[in-house]
């Protein structure tokens, strides 16, 4: 028993079997609990073992989860430089945007106003050369007026000259009718030549009303037309008024070209 395996047998002798049996019991108490601690010790260290194990495992996979992440932190570092430097490009292009959009509304403010010049020019350019055709309506009038007379004066000379050579036919033998018919020839001579003068005069006169306003229209179809292609290179087209106008001078002045001509042939015809 384990009483005797720690107590020699004279050591026993002197003890009451009583005693012994305490002793015996205590002994086989705690030699039970002994091996209950060892066994507890044993599966405590294989426990231990399984745990130690188990945090290496997890350790090695902790690390290679560091080294990934740290990876992984890396790359989004880098990314989030690229993108902070393309953060900052795209800032930098906005800014270089917003600075063209206010040089566009600035320019465009620039050409809406010479646009409203430009248009105000032209139709005071349009009324100036609506003014210059009417104008040159009342010098063909005029001309017309003048031509009609010179038919007429032209008419009566006729027929006085059918007159005066009728009368010249006719031979009278009375010297008071022959004298007064002389008179009255060189009277009508006289007027007849200063009719012709001052239709001539007037025929130069008009003949160089017409040649300054057919200038002054070329010069101001020059000018419509200089405006009309700055205003055509900066906002838009021609306008369909001011190319009737244009149109329009052109026709008067060959008209005014045509009266003209007309007044000098009958004149030189005379």
């Amino acid at each position: 028993s384990l009483l005797h395996e720690l107590v020699s047998d004279s050591e026993l002798s002197n003890l009451s079997p009583e005693l012994q049996n305490k002793l015996e019991g205590i002994l086989i108490g705690l030699q039970c609990k002994i091996d209950s601690l060892k066994g507890q010790h044993e599966q405590f260290r294989v426990d231990s073992e399984q745990l130690f194990f188990e945090n290496v495992n997890q350790l090695a996979q902790c690390r290679e989860e560091i080294s990934s992440q740290t990876q992984e932190r890396l790359k989004l570092k880098e990314e989030y430089s690229k993108l902070e430097t393309e953060l900052k490009a795209v800032l930098e292009k906005n800014r270089d945007h917003e600075c063209a959009q206010e040089r566009f509304s600035s320019e465009k403010t620039l050409l809406a106003k010479a646009k409203e010049e430009l248009e105000a020019e032209k139709r005071e350019l349009v009324r100036t050369l609506e003014r210059r055709s009417s104008e040159v309506e009342h010098l063909n009038d005029d001309l017309k007026h003048l031509n009609d007379k010179l038919v007429e004066v032209s008419t009566s000379k006729l027929a006085l000259q059918v007159k005066v050579d009728e009368l010249e036919s006719v031979q009278v033998n009375v010297k008071y009718k022959e004298k007064r018919m002389a008179q009255e020839k060189e009277l009508l001579h006289g007027q007849t030549s200063w009719l012709n003068e001052e239709l001539k005069a007037k025929s130069e006169e008009l003949l160089s009303i017409s040649r300054q306003k057919g200038n002054e229209i070329l010069e101001l179809k020059c000018k419509l037309e200089n405006k009309e292609d700055e205003a055509c290179e900066q906002i838009t087209g021609p306008s369909e008024q001011f190319e009737d106008c244009d149109r329009a001078s052109p026709e008067t002045e060959w008209g005014l070209d045509q009266h003209t001509e007309r007044s000098m042939v009958f004149f030189f015809s005379l």
